[in-house]
């Protein structure tokens, strides 16, 4: 076996054993949140958001779900930051559930004109 096929083998494990964690990571936060224990699903998504590259798709997820923990906690500006995160790379479908959370949260701020544009 040469170096470089050697590295390459080296490269596949190590991407199998970081998706691995990443899966494991979002696995548990998604519970978190199930289960209502918002405080742990939303460092639970920091961590997950912080492993994952800036164009990765997953982040939509973590983003809208860690904006909706935000929301939740009380933390509304960082949930407005989330949503408008996570609504950079949506597709339609999410794009518009990702809107609708996002224009609910300003309503309860009292932000209808800016909800209303959404």
């Amino acid at each position: 076996m040469n170096l470089r096929n050697f590295l390459y083998i080296c490269l596949c494990f190590v991407t199998l054993f970081a998706n691995a964690q990443t899966r494991e990571l979002r696995e548990k936060a998604n519970d978190a949140k199930r289960n209502g224990n918002l405080k742990v699903a939303l460092s639970l998504y920091t961590a997950l958001i912080d492993q994952l590259d800036n164009n990765d798709p997953r982040l939509v997820e973590a983003y809208g779900n860690r904006a909706y923990c935000n929301k939740h906690l009380g933390n509304y500006s960082i949930a407005l930051s989330d949503y408008d995160k996570a609504m950079e790379n949506a597709n339609s479908k999410y794009q518009d559930i990702l809107k609708l959370n996002k224009s609910d949260l300003m309503i309860l701020l009292g932000l209808y004109s800016d909800a209303e544009k959404l």
